[in-house]
């Protein structure tokens, strides 16, 4: 099993593997973060999102309890795993309905902070009629607004668990009979299950009090209208896409430990840089390395000649804190010892002899002329 922990920066915190999920099992996992942010000086996370145990039916989540040295924080489950759940309950995601039911689920909790709506409305508008229309219509202004544009310019909000609750059930209640133009229904006999489970873990999906979800990375100007560029720490996308460059991180199907382990942490150190580039909307700097010690150094040599260092936004990282990270804290898990000498780890199925070992057979020439066998020696009839 695996667990990973990341941040709004969308920087990997940390990534083990562990031979259980239990808080017992990832208690070390805990301890060292919550250890590491002491250290660094930083303040404890607000919100943690997660996509289970966000809650029990006695009380809190466990993650409460795990990461007990940040007191007052809010555990929050992600929405889209939220809303995986509840599809669980459609006939098949090839359902002609499917993606209509997907978007009313979302509407039922989100809603559009309306002052981002309005001003990305007249940003279109001025689109609109700088491209020959002279008085577009609201239709047109909302058909010609893109989804992506919205997630860009437009903050959303959960509406309240009241209102995502009763939006929920009429949605299912006039879903109930829906079918396609072969009578399939979309909704299967289980939902009505399905939502009695789920329907309290809707407390869970809200957005919590007086916490800041999006920051303002910079601002586009569109038909003359300046609209702010969002970046929304809500949920754990950060996480789904790691996931996905997962599996390029170790080449092949199968590794061996020390391997594993040095794949591992070359990907999620170039992750991080690359993340932490973009948080801080950094151009791409003309020399491409991620070699950390080569960068201290070259900054260096650079400021001793005058010059300002290729890598500005580079910065040295902090003293290991001894944590285990990867494989390695499967490792400690089991009583088992990491090998830490890579060259012996990696057994190239060659044995290097001594010199005084090395015998050299030497075998003479014999000078005896050799007799070749004739045909009756060799009892053979050869045919022309």
């Amino acid at each position: 099993m695996a667990a990973w922990a990341t941040n709004v920066g969308n920087e990997v915190l940390i990534t083990v593997l562990t031979e259980s999920e239990s808080a017992h099992g990832l208690e070390p996992l805990a301890r060292g973060l919550v250890d590491r942010y002491r250290r660094a000086g930083q303040p404890r996370p607000l919100v943690l999102y997660t996509d289970r145990d966000c809650c029990t039916q006695d009380g809190p989540s466990k993650l409460v309890a795990l990461f007990e040295g940040w007191e007052g924080m809010t555990v929050r489950l992600d929405i889209w795993h939220f809303m995986r759940r509840i599809a669980v309950g459609v006939t098949s995601e090839s359902h002609p309905l499917y993606g209509m039911f997907m978007q009313r689920i979302s509407g039922c909790i989100f809603e559009w902070d309306a002052d981002d709506h309005r001003l990305l409305q007249q940003a279109k508008r001025a689109m609109l009629k700088d491209a020959g229309i002279a008085s577009p219509s609201e239709s047109a202004i909302r058909k010609a607004i893109t989804r992506d544009e919205l997630a860009l310019h437009c903050r959303r909000r959960t509406r309240g668990t009241e209102a995502t609750v009763t939006a929920i059930e009429t949605l299912l209640l006039a879903l109930a009979d829906a079918t396609d133009t072969l009578g399939v229904p979309l909704l299967t006999d289980e939902m009505t299950l399905i939502w009695a489970e789920q329907r309290r873990h809707v407390a869970c999906l809200q957005d919590p009090p007086g916490v800041a979800l999006y920051s303002v990375t910079g601002t586009l100007r569109k038909g003359g209208v300046q609209l702010p560029v969002l970046r929304c720490a809500r949920g754990t996308t950060s996480l789904e896409s790691f996931h996905l460059h997962l599996a390029r991180f170790i080449p092949g199907t199968s590794a061996n430990a020390t391997n594993f382990q040095a794949f591992l942490l070359d990907g999620i150190t170039r992750w991080n840089a690359q993340r932490s580039r973009d948080a801080l909307d950094a151009p791409t700097p003309r020399l491409r390395t991620f070699d950390v010690q080569l960068q201290h150094t070259v900054n260096d040599l650079s400021r001793s000649l005058g010059l300002p260092p290729p890598f500005e936004h580079f910065r040295m990282p902090m003293a290991y804190t001894g944590e285990a990270i990867g494989i390695d804290y499967l490792f400690r898990q089991t009583g088992s010892s990491f090998p830490v000498d890579v060259n012996a780890a990696i057994d190239e199925g060659f044995e290097d002899l001594a010199e005084d070992e090395v015998t050299v057979v030497v075998q003479e020439a014999d000078s005896t002329p050799v007799e070749l066998p004739t045909e009756d020696d060799l009892d053979i009839k050869v045919r022309y």
